[in-house]
């Protein structure tokens, strides 16, 4: 079984003896792990012949993992003659299976700013149950991600991908998260620690072309100026307005 999984269970009681039981009550006893979701774990009989007997129906439903005790069944009875008696009924293990996702991410301690960077992870399933539609993804500040599909775990497996993310802004922090399903539809999540790398600049070409080009014309420009308005007429000055060779 696993979680949200239903069971009918059917307990059967039957008078071995030569007197008739005049009274029997069964009282199943669950794990907590366990929900009756139809009929009652608790019956009661009456005028049970010898060599008959009489059924206690009920439906569970599984509501938590692990090893469950389905059954802790204990049978009262009062027989014809007005003796009384216990009979304590085996007990049913039920093993419900879970999925246990962990996740292990990575990240780059310096990122660049206007730049997709690969973020590393390993997903793994320390349950016995699969998990479906596993999809991992970024949350954050100052970065856009990518969604990453991985599709199923089974139990006890392991797998590892990357994820890209980009850096938009000065500051950056994320999680990494993974999401995904048990068979019965109950949400499985993990994230990973806070991210917080530091983010670096690096002008491309073009950049520096667009930079560099304006600065070197204005510089130009100031070096001219200098040397015909400021340094010539100085020179022209000092030699008395004669042309020195």
């Amino acid at each position: 079984m696993e979680i949200e999984d239903i069971a009918d269970i059917n307990v059967v009681i039957e008078n071995i003896g030569i007197t008739t039981l005049r009274y029997a009550e069964v009282d199943n006893k669950l794990s907590q792990g366990l929900k009756v979701i139809r009929g009652s774990s608790k019956c009661k009989f009456e005028n049970i012949k010898p060599n008959e007997g009489a059924q206690c129906n009920f439906r569970i439903k599984a509501v938590k993992g692990g090893l469950q005790r389905v059954l802790k069944s204990t049978v009262h009875y009062t027989t014809d003659e007005g003796h009384t008696g216990m009979v304590k009924l085996e007990e049913i293990p039920i093993k419900v299976r879970v999925p246990d996702l962990h996740l292990y991410a990575t990240s780059p301690k310096n990122v660049t700013y206007g730049k997709w960077q690969n973020l590393t992870f390993v997903l793994s399933n320390k349950g016995d149950s699969a998990i479906y539609d596993l999809k991992v993804y970024v949350v954050g500040g100052g970065i856009s991600g990518m969604e990453e599909y991985v599709g199923i775990l089974n139990a006890s497996e392991k797998k590892e991908g990357q994820i890209k993310v980009y850096v938009k802004d000065k500051k950056v922090s994320y999680y990494i998260v993974a999401t995904g399903f048990d068979r019965n539809g109950n949400k499985q999540q993990v994230k990973s620690d806070l991210f917080q790398p530091y983010v670096v600049y690096k002008l491309s070409l073009k950049t520096f072309i667009l930079l560099a080009v304006p600065l070197a014309f204005s510089a130009w420009m100031l070096i001219s100026y200098y040397l015909t308005y400021i340094r010539a007429p100085k020179a022209f000055r000092r030699t008395g307005g004669r042309r020195v060779r």
